[in-house]
């Protein structure tokens, strides 16, 4: 087997993130910020989590039964 590697060409390749790799990483440190505030203060964050899915189910219940807004 030869050992000597002689290289015809010689190229130097960069490693560069791709936009796909940095758009997950931008995704994901938003998450993250977002749990790291969630985790601040959790009991009054609940709180808002629940008034908040209230008024998103109040909000398709009009919808369904409320015939000026459907």
């Amino acid at each position: 087997m030869i050992k000597n590697y002689n290289s015809l060409l010689k190229i130097k390749l960069d490693k560069e993130k791709s936009f796909l790799t940095k758009l997950c990483k931008i995704i994901f440190e938003s998450l993250y910020g977002i749990f790291d505030l969630i985790l601040d203060d959790p009991i009054e964050n609940i709180y808002f989590e629940i008034l908040s899915l209230v008024i998103c189910y109040l909000q398709i219940i009009m919808f369904i039964f409320n015939e000026t807004v459907s």
